[in-house]
């Protein structure tokens, strides 16, 4: 059987374009502004300390705005091959795949509120073997920046692929098959 793509995920150009624009206004105008400025008020040496302290944020902020700009495109496509799917460089057999679901989550960065949150899609996969210590077998795919409307699309373009195996995110894993706690045990 030949590779083919079951689901691509749209990258948006525009708004990673449009991203990259609204840096370069909001940076390098207001960067070279303040360089001048303080050359104007004051000698050569305090410019170039304000150059490498202007530099610096560009770098980091630069930075931010392109790794953001990657994540958007992070992942675009889940291929099947020879009964396997692969979704970048990890792959699973599809026999092997006892049930699956699909999620939305977010993580917070930082304490900036909802301004700090990743936004994170995931197709989470329970396997029929055993992983290691008797738990069961998990494996993510999973997309930065993807919220409910991305995961929705990745069920309805895996559920061919594995039909009647998606489960609720609460069903992936029953208690049954999660080890036993064990006592501690004291000297």
């Amino acid at each position: 059987m030949a590779e083919r793509v079951t689901w691509e995920r749209m990258v948006d150009h525009n708004k990673i374009r449009r991203r990259t624009e609204r840096f370069r206004k909001r940076f390098f105008v207001p960067a070279a502004l303040s360089v001048v400025g303080v050359l104007a008020l004051s000698d050569w040496q305090n410019a170039i300390g304000a150059l490498l302290v202007v530099g610096l944020v560009g770098l980091l902020w630069g930075t931010a705005v392109r790794y953001q700009s990657l994540s958007d495109a992070a992942n675009p496509t889940i291929v099947v091959d020879r009964g396997r799917l692969r979704v970048g460089d990890r792959e699973i057999l599809i026999q092997d795949v006892r049930r699956f679901t699909t999620l939305a989550t977010s993580v917070q960065t930082s304490l900036l509120g909802r301004h700090s949150r990743i936004h994170i899609g995931k197709a989470v996969f329970r396997l029929n073997e055993l992983g290691g210590h008797d738990e069961p077998d998990l494996v993510e795919f999973g997309w930065p920046n993807m919220g409910e409307h991305g995961v929705a699309s990745v069920r309805v373009a895996l559920e061919p692929e594995l039909p009647g195996k998606w489960v609720d995110p609460t069903d992936l894993v029953t208690p049954d098959e999660l080890p036993g706690r064990r006592r501690p045990r004291f000297l």
